[in-house]
């Protein structure tokens, strides 16, 4: 059996995104520079991505490198 981890962007309120799909709540949370809270190693220990269609357009739409490439997606 594979194990399986989830890993989702979440408000306090259980909001994934705004009514509009806008995401840029997640700009308001504070980053460290250089410190990635483990998201790199997490990353690199999967090799497959499950996300729904907004959510992979939203990713495309922000014209950077696809962070998933090299994975099952």
């Amino acid at each position: 059996m594979r194990k399986l981890l989830l890993h989702i962007a979440i408000s306090l309120d259980g909001k994934t995104a705004r009514l509009n799909d806008d995401v840029n709540w997640l700009d308001a949370i504070p980053h460290t520079e250089g410190v990635d809270y483990g998201f790199y190693e997490m990353c690199n220990s999967i090799d497959t991505t499950i996300q729904g269609n907004k959510t992979y357009q939203k990713v495309l739409s922000w014209n950077i490198p696809f962070p998933y490439k090299g994975k099952k997606n």
